[in-house]
């Protein structure tokens, strides 16, 4: 799996010069690869290519403030992110609708996913499959979305833009997700496309 190297601080590339040209770099130079969601005291660090902010209940006002606060300042350092946890935390269909539209988009890299816990609910589920339609997170192979209820509908609509990526996802939970009826699985399930898969 690619993954960032781990470094606290990068530096823009530059012209080529000595190295004592290169120590005299000024700090504008330097990408900070952490900080704190604004308005908030939640920290986070991209250095690694990962970004955990499980259990922190932003809700989708927080969500929206650092999907716009990581695209503006955190641009390089998100296309490098591979692993993304926001589980729990109390994000609704708007907040699904924003990681989908906004956020998804521009991490090229990220392998695993998971939105567990949370209430994207059947349209976070249905803007999370257009994405992943359109070509987003191509490398995804890890999705969570156990406890969202997103329902017969969401699932559905999960299942067609899987099986339209050749099985590349081989680890989906959908449990405590509200599906009703078995045929809510069928896209997942008939014809199967995932001999990796489990779920």
């Amino acid at each position: 799996a690619t993954k960032a190297v781990a470094l606290g601080l990068v530096k823009t590339p530059g012209t080529a010069g000595s190295d004592d040209q290169e120590d005299s770099s000024s700090d504008e130079d330097l990408v900070p690869m952490g900080g704190t969601i604004p308005g908030t005291t939640i920290s986070f660090d991209l250095s690694n290519g990962e970004l955990d902010l499980s259990e922190h209940q932003i809700n989708d006002g927080g969500c929206e403030t650092l999907v716009a606060h990581l695209n503006e300042h955190h641009s390089d350092s998100l296309s490098r992110i591979w692993f993304l946890d926001l589980e729990g935390n109390g994000l609704s269909s708007a907040g699904g609708e924003i990681l989908s539209r906004r956020l998804l988009p521009h991490t090229p890299l990220l392998q695993h996913l998971d939105l567990s816990c949370n209430g994207i609910g059947p349209t976070g589920a249905e803007a999370l499959s257009h994405a992943l339609e359109s070509g987003a997170v191509p490398l995804l192979s890890h999705l969570d979305l156990h406890g969202n209820a997103i329902c017969d509908m969401g699932c559905v609509a999960l299942g067609n833009a899987l099986a339209s990526r050749a099985g590349s996802v081989s680890v989906l939970d959908l449990s405590a997700n509200r599906i009703e009826h078995v045929e809510a699985l069928a896209p997942l399930l008939y014809p199967y496309p995932y001999p990796g898969l489990s779920s």
